[in-house]
């Protein structure tokens, strides 16, 4: 049997001390049913994948440091490696950290603006 993917992409959302609260609150909570094993989860817990505003990614991936199970990614990377694209992320910056395991390549409402 496939292991269960449960992904959050939290796009434009949360100021920083929301977005390291709403990390907190979840790792409680992965913690607790761990610690619980319910029954309603026969094979442990789905695989997850946080992908906050990179802006915050840091702060997120230091509370799911050394954590299993946890994935943290960066929610968009351009495909150049440098250039003149503001506010892009290249993907040797994310290689750079061997904590951002997750990229997630691209979004519909980015492909909307993008010809």
């Amino acid at each position: 049997m496939r292991k269960k993917i449960v992904a959050g992409n939290w796009k434009m959302n949360l100021s920083a001390e929301e977005a390291l609260t709403l990390a907190n609150e979840l790792k409680v909570k992965i913690d607790h049913q761990l610690d619980t094993k319910d029954p309603k989860i026969p094979n442990g817990l789905p695989q997850i994948l946080l992908f906050p505003p990179n802006v915050y990614l840091s702060r997120v991936l230091e509370v799911f440091r050394n954590y299993e199970g946890v994935a943290v990614g960066v929610q968009n990377i351009h495909q150049e490696e440098k250039g003149a694209f503001t506010g892009e992320v290249s993907p040797s910056d994310t290689q750079k950290d061997e904590s951002i395991s997750t990229r997630m390549m691209s979004c519909w409402q980015r492909k909307s603006h993008w010809p």
